[in-house]
């Protein structure tokens, strides 16, 4: 330990002692480890999936806006895709600026101010959205009735897509306030070539113990971990244990009975019954799509689940171990350990992940969805001379027809008795603090500030 190292360390208790001794110490062999990690982790591969993902995302945009898929859930998803793709778009920017060393002037002017707290304002908007999603899929799984009766209005959905995109769009930007006086820009003599270029630089805000403490540990894990994953664990079991309730109840429907019974004086089922019969099977099956939605976005649920544990665990990890980081950091050591940067790494990864596949796990369980993309498909071939399957669009239209219940498999039997019987037509990094360093791991996916050599 250096004189300056003993001369801060005098005023230490012995609890400060101990942990100063327990701080992580990896040599170079390590840091090759991190560098190469960073390199392919962050940047080839993070990079990779992040493009895909903003093209995924993009066309899944554009395949639920067309009329044919129209609705509230898909709407909601829309939203999501789009908080999404902020979010990858910043990633490959930070990854460009981190690990392949190549943010300009303009880059490193953008970073503080809109670029960083950019990214963290959408990745929040995607966590809150997705809990918003999961609580308008209980609402419609658990409370049928009143979500069928909202829905009856023209403008039901778009005050339904509102009420939950806008509040969690206005919370997200509150929330991340801070962020856009974590970071600073400073100007240094670039001795290649005698200009003066912009830096990064961390604000005396961003390493203050009281913020670092209470709002990046205490309030963002809590409101942006344990709370969203406490919420989606409850709406997913919910939701689970309706649908299973409902199928259970659901029994298999009686043949109708033929009037060859030669009583003519029996007057057939009457209009008004008709009616009552029709539309009490075109809201079964909504309830089933309502169904079918929910376990569709139950897959969507549970890789955000897997995807943002390691995220929650490192804030966790951090809590209760951030004294010690603290201290380790002023006396020039190691303030985490070597897992805790990979583990970093594979966070960030897993957040883009995440981000990316959306619209993926929505192909892959949806039918009605798999039918549409190939209808898109074959109408954007056939201007370019490609002969176009009929096929195809006439299953999107018979799914269509079916209400609903193409999605699961659901024949509307209730309503073809209607129609059949009264012939009824249906309406369907580090920075330094006395010059000495410390390191910043971000586990939600935030850039990591790069070593700062300024005195603070």
């Amino acid at each position: 330990m250096t004189a300056d190292n003993l001369t801060l360390g005098a005023n230490l208790s012995a609890a400060e002692w101990e942990l100063l001794k327990d701080c992580p110490e990896y040599g170079e062999a390590e840091q090759r480890l991190l560098d190469g990690l960073s390199f392919w982790l962050e940047g080839l591969v993070q990079t990779t999936i992040a493009i895909s993902g903003i093209i995924f995302n993009i066309f899944s945009s554009l395949i639920l806006a067309s009329k044919d898929m129209r609705n509230s859930f898909n709407l909601l998803l829309i939203a999501l895709g789009c908080f999404d793709c902020f979010y990858l778009f910043g990633s490959i920017l930070e990854s460009f600026r981190k690990s392949f060393h190549l943010a300009t002037s303009v880059h490193t002017l953008l970073f503080p101010y809109v670029l960083f707290p950019g990214q963290m304002i959408s990745m929040t908007a995607s966590v809150l959205m997705t809990v918003a999603i999961a609580m308008e899929r209980y609402v419609a799984v658990h409370y049928p009735l009143d979500y069928n009766q909202s829905m009856n209005d023209e403008h039901a959905t778009l005050r339904r897509v509102l009420k939950y995109v806008v509040p969690v769009s206005l919370f997200s930007v509150v929330v991340n306030l801070p962020k856009f006086f974590e970071a600073e820009i400073q100007w240094i003599d670039d001795p290649r070539t005698n200009e003066t270029i912009p830096a990064l630089k961390v604000s005396d805000l961003r390493i203050n113990v009281h913020y670092v403490t209470y709002y990046n540990h205490y309030f963002r894990l809590l409101f942006l971990g344990i709370i969203p994953f406490g919420l989606l664990v409850f709406f997913n079991t919910k939701i689970y244990q309706d649908i299973q309730v409902r199928r259970k109840r659901r029994c298999p429907r009686p043949p109708s009975s033929n009037s060859n019974s030669g009583d003519k004086d029996q007057p057939a089922t009457s209009k008004r019954d008709a009616c009552q019969v029709q539309r009490r099977n075109v809201n079964a099956n909504r309830r089933r799509y309502e169904d079918n939605l929910a376990v569709i976005f139950m897959g969507i649920v549970i890789f955000f689940l897997v995807s943002h544990f390691p995220r929650i665990f490192l804030g966790l990890h951090e809590v209760f171990v951030s004294t010690q980081a603290r201290l380790c950091g002023e006396h020039g050591k190691r303030s985490f350990s070597l897992w805790v940067h990979v583990f970093a790494y594979v966070s960030h990864l897993l957040l883009v992940l995440n981000s990316s596949v959306n619209s993926l796990i929505y192909c892959i369980l949806s039918s009605r969805f798999r039918l549409q993309v190939v209808h898109t498909l074959n109408s954007v071939g056939s201007r370019f001379g490609f002969k176009k399957d009929p096929t195809q669009r006439s299953a999107m239209v018979a799914a269509n027809n079916n209400g609903v219940a193409n999605s699961l498999g659901v024949i509307n039997n209730g309503l073809k008795e209607a129609i059949s019987l009264n012939g009824l037509k249906s309406s369907n990094g580090m920075t330094t603090v006395g010059g000495k360093t410390i390191d910043i791991v971000s586990p939600e996916g935030s850039p990591l500030m790069e070593t700062q050599t300024t005195q603070v």
